[in-house]
């Protein structure tokens, strides 16, 4: 079975003050259809950097990036990695990135908004049920929730699309620990449900057991949990 993703040899390098600073250095990591993979670090160890690249939200300096096939898929061009990304990708971040200004329904279909899908609003108001949130709330500013519907929000949005994968950025980590259970108890049954293949970064070493593989990234490299 090929893997959804595959990353091999990846390194990063970022300058400050002159000084380069490798924050990957040769990252190596296949996921599969239908995973939940982990990994964990603690803060400033690169967690962000790689799902970055995995995410297609940045290139690396050097290695080979195959995502669905698409060997080295920023040779493409700017928009139609975007346009891929856009399809095939959905993220979630630490914290919730949300558009105050526009409804909780209207921020969920944003990603179909911008990828020119069209009625999409009974699938989004079908996400936000199935993330727990009242239809109460659907219609509400975003700023108006709480940290945890925010979240579940932000799952629904990354879901709208249908994309193979999703890219979890400490999606815990700014919530209270019964809060941050409940989050992680969705991702696992959006997982089990919808068949999404999840890429989960974070320092809760409490989350090891609930993946079905986990790699730790230590000093620029990435191992085996």
């Amino acid at each position: 079975m090929n893997p959804l993703i595959k990353a091999w040899g990846i390194k990063r390098s970022f300058f400050n003050g002159g000084k380069k600073i490798e924050v990957l250095k040769g990252v190596n990591l296949e996921v599969y259809e239908k995973e939940i993979v982990a990994i964990m670090g603690v803060s400033g160890s690169g967690k962000s950097t790689l799902l970055h690249i995995l995410g297609l939200m940045d290139a690396p300096d050097e290695g080979e990036l195959v995502f669905l096939g698409f060997k080295n898929p920023f040779s493409l061009g700017e928009k139609k990695v975007a346009s891929l990304r856009n399809r095939e990708i959905g993220f979630v971040f630490q914290f919730p990135s949300l558009l105050p200004e526009f409804s909780v329904l209207e921020n969920v279909l944003m990603p179909a908004f911008i990828g020119g899908f069209k009625n999409k609003e009974k699938r989004a108001m079908e996400l936000l049920r199935s993330v727990g949130l009242k239809e109460s709330l659907f219609n509400r500013r975003s700023y108006m929730l709480s940290e945890g519907e925010k979240q579940r929000v932000v799952l629904a949005r990354a879901l709208i699309n249908k994309p193979r994968l999703v890219i979890a950025d400490e999606p815990t980590a700014s919530l209270d620990e019964k809060t941050a259970a409940e989050i992680f108890d969705l991702i696992k049954d959006i997982n089990r449900v919808y068949g999404q293949t999840f890429i989960v970064a974070s320092h809760d070493r409490t989350l090891l057991s609930r993946c079905d593989r986990s790699y730790l990234l230590h000093g620029s490299r990435l191992y085996e949990a």
